[in-house]
């Protein structure tokens, strides 16, 4: 799978153009007429003549997005060099838009991309407008994408406008799918369940940095939708704005556990129950470092648990209270959650109040990409933020005290 295979980042760059080079303005015009004027153009010398040098120099003067790939022998191997052009491609922002799931089995899978028994690494994406709907029977997996035993590895991917008739308007990972997310955005998705994602069949993915806004379901899990012990880990992620009519920001059923860390929940709203999340049928989540408020629902508004479902919640902001270690139930004073400004004011109650113990090893950033352990109510120790955003360092200033005999 091309998730083995490395590669030095120079091959996916130009060179850097030195300031004493003369430019080559006659040969620079020449390249851009021919490329404007021919859907392949081959630029050939012999070595030494300068090729690498002039493509450098037009590259300087184009408006265009570019993909560079540097060769050389151990490219000759086709799946090494396919994996190389599929990195660079990449690296200029590529979209997968309207696309049309909508066949009987299996093409209602994955409007925008179908991943079976396949792990692709993925930059620099936007799934937009994709669709998964069978409407012969009413189903479709994956609006922007499905994943079947599958687990790619995703930087900073966006999913908007997508949907599905069944699971995941944005993504849905199923049959053991273990996808790695970072710096992603599922917005304005919708589905049945999951409207940002669906977790099926004891899928684990794990998601850094991630954001779930304005994404609906008609049935469960606005956000985000686990199933049949799928067990997500999160950290520094951020469900706001989502809707559905049960589990508004997210659902858990048939023993589900996700661990959520520093995760912020706000505006999110159910029909029924669970304006931030529902658990259901022995779906046990782990919560710490939570702020849970401004959720809305009929009943039950931030968390709703039914049938065995007893969620572990410690060192976190419930609006309406929760039993557990180091829990409070504060106002967080958001910057300005209507506009979805989801960052702690100074004297947040939230500020300092989180376990440092329950960061994940290696999590050293916020969801902003600040320092995530800073001493943010300047008393001298380095404690954690509850949420997806960490307050900046406290800082005394002292201001010289001038005093004058009149």
């Amino acid at each position: 799978m091309f998730e083995t295979l490395a590669f030095a980042q120079t091959k996916f760059y130009p060179p850097h153009l030195r300031s004493d080079l003369l430019p080559r303005l006659r040969l620079v015009a020449a390249l851009d007429q021919a490329v404007k004027v021919h859907p392949f153009t081959l630029l050939s010398a012999p070595a030494g003549y300068g090729k690498t040098t002039l493509l450098a120099q037009w590259i300087a003067d184009c408006d265009w997005q570019i993909a560079w790939l540097s060769l050389d022998e151990g490219d000759n191997d086709l799946t090494r060099f396919l994996a190389a052009l599929f990195y660079a491609l990449q690296t200029v922002g590529l979209s997968s838009t309207a696309g049309q799931a909508n066949g009987d089995y299996p093409h209602y899978l994955g409007g925008g991309m179908y991943n079976r028994d396949g792990s692709p690494m993925l930059r620099n994406l936007i799934f937009s407008g994709n669709l998964a709907n069978y409407a012969t029977d009413d189903i479709g997996l994956g609006g922007g994408m499905y994943n079947d035993n599958g687990s790619p590895s995703l930087t900073n991917v966006v999913f908007t406008g997508n949907s599905s008739a069944w699971l995941g308007g944005g993504m849905c990972n199923d049959e053991s799918s273990h996808p790695t997310l970072t710096d992603v955005t599922f917005r304005t998705n919708s589905a049945r369940d999951g409207g940002g994602m669906a977790n099926d069949d004891e899928s684990h993915p794990t998601l850094n940095n991630v954001v779930f806004t304005d994404n609906a379901a008609s049935a469960y899990g606005g956000g985000m939708f686990n199933d049949w012990r799928s067990s997500p880990t999160l950290t520094d992620v951020i469900f706001s704005d989502n809707e559905a009519y049960d589990g508004g920001g997210m659902y858990n059923d048939d023993a589900s556990h996700p661990t959520l860390t520093n995760v912020t929940f706000s505006g999110n709203t159910a029909e029924a129950e669970g304006g931030g999340m529902s658990n259901y049928d022995g779906s046990n989540p782990v919560l710490t470092n939570v702020i849970m408020w401004g959720d809305t629902a009929y009943t039950d508004p931030e968390i709703a648990n039914y049938t065995g479902s007893t969620p572990v919640v410690t060192y976190s902001d419930i609006q309406g209270g929760y039993t557990g270690t180091g829990n409070i139930n504060a106002d967080p004073r958001f910057v300005h959650a209507a506009s979805g400004n989801l960052r702690l004011q100074p004297g947040s109650p939230c500020i300092d109040a989180g376990n440092n113990a329950a960061v994940p090893a290696g999590v050293t950033t916020d969801l902003d990409g600040n320092p995530r352990i800073v001493d943010g109510n300047g008393d001298g120790n380095a404690v954690v933020d509850m949420g997806a955003y960490e307050a900046p360092q406290s800082r005394k200033i002292y201001l010289p005290l001038v005093l004058r005999n009149r």
